[in-house]
């Protein structure tokens, strides 16, 4: 038995030191396919999801840059060239149009404002932003666009009516930021990480818009601190993917329903500053920074959110816990008998959480092809 617990504590340190590179392991990457790179490295820019199409819009390297992604024929066609050159831009569809805000030349913030119609493939110049704003987050509810954050506004909410052609303010957000996250879910806007404002360095916040209440709330914060990540809904879940300071292939999804997180397998190489949109019933994230700040890419990768299923990753009241399915420990935990995974297996423990096994009544039994990813900050004790 004294044998047993050497080579236990052998293969869980060798655990320890592998599994603080970022890399995912085993048969976790099967979930992400990487597909053929862009034509254009980009990043810190912004796009949109039209039926089967995702439109990629300007960015680092690719300023005045327009293409359109096919994920039908995986063809890229360059569009019309935008009205004005911008990195850090945010931009929502309606009724066949995309709205493009804000943004501009290296960190220099614009109250530029602009409409796409891809029906004419053309653009418009709209009426400009009461407040400038770099690397803010945008989204549409009934017929309002809405500009949230970025720099040097942070908490500013900024609201135009398409009918009306007019633009007001909206309450301010809680926690300010820039190289924020958002989707809307049931008519609501969530705004999750970005960093600035009040926040030192990146933020975990995650807080949610009513516009019909015209006001704001406070909701669980984001395991994953970062910033220039994606935001979508998929699923009715609300992903956020990748991000910088440090750069992260953080992929975790939050559940409006009962304000809590899953953690999925990262995305890789980590990136931020991409765009991720739901097409074809997967997610597609395009391009992204390969360092803070910089480092635009054409790299194209694909999650199959549907393939993954993380919940029922806590062992049993009593017995032997035998995983059969990849998983990620959903909170700390002790064992009441031996952990045994299963061939081509992978129990995840992601940063922060705890799995406590009785090693001297107990073992941790890995089968051929099977593995423990123990993220950095995670423990088997």
């Amino acid at each position: 038995m004294k044998c047993l617990r050497i080579i236990l504590f052998c293969f869980i340190l060798f655990s320890l030191i592998f599994v603080t590179s970022p890399l995912v392991a085993f048969g976790q990457e099967s979930l992400w396919e990487t597909f053929p790179p862009m034509p254009i490295a980009r990043a810190d820019y912004t796009g949109n999801a039209v039926g089967d199409k995702v439109y990629l819009i300007q960015g680092f390297d690719a300023w005045q840059n327009f293409t359109v992604y096919d994920a039908i024929t995986e063809n890229y066609t360059e569009l019309a060239t935008p009205p004005y050159i911008a990195d850090h831009t945010a931009s929502a569809v309606h009724n066949g149009k995309i709205y493009v805000a804000g943004g501009c030349f290296y960190a220099t913030p614009c109250s530029n404002f602009a409409v796409y119609d891809i029906a004419t493939n053309t653009w418009a110049n709209l009426p400009n932003m009461p407040e400038a704003s770099w690397a803010p987050t945008a989204q549409i509810v009934g017929d309002d666009f809405f500009v949230i954050g970025g720099n040097p506004s942070f908490f500013t909410c900024q609201k135009y009516n398409i009918p009306s052609n007019t633009w007001s303010l909206c309450a301010s957000m809680p926690t300010g930021r820039e190289h924020l996250s958002s989707a809307v879910f049931e008519n609501k806007i969530y705004v999750i990480n970005g960093r600035g404002g009040v926040s030192v360095g990146d933020a975990t916040a995650n807080e949610v818009y009513d516009p019909i209440t015209n006001s704001w709330e406070i909701l669980a914060d984001k395991p994953t601190a970062m910033d220039g990540g994606w935001g979508g809904v998929f699923n009715n879940k609300i992903y956020v993917i990748g991000g910088g300071d440090p750069l992260t292939g953080a992929n975790e999804w939050y559940d409006p329903v009962s304000d809590t997180w899953t953690a999925g397998p990262d995305l890789e190489p980590f990136r931020h500053g991409l765009v991720c949109e739901p097409v074809l019933s997967k997610i597609y994230c395009f391009g992204g920074g390969l360092v803070n700040d910089g480092g635009s890419s054409t790299l194209v990768d694909v999650f199959d959110a549907n393939s993954f299923v993380p919940g029922n990753c806590m062992p049993p009241g009593s017995g032997d816990w035998m995983i059969t399915q990849s998983c990620i420990l959903e909170s700390s935990t002790s064992t009441p008998g031996n952990v045994i995974i299963q061939n081509g297996v992978v129990l995840t423990v992601p940063n922060g959480l705890t799995l406590d096994i009785d090693f001297t009544n107990f073992g941790l039994n890995v089968n051929s092809g099977g593995g423990v990813l123990i993220k950095n900050g995670g423990k088997i004790t």
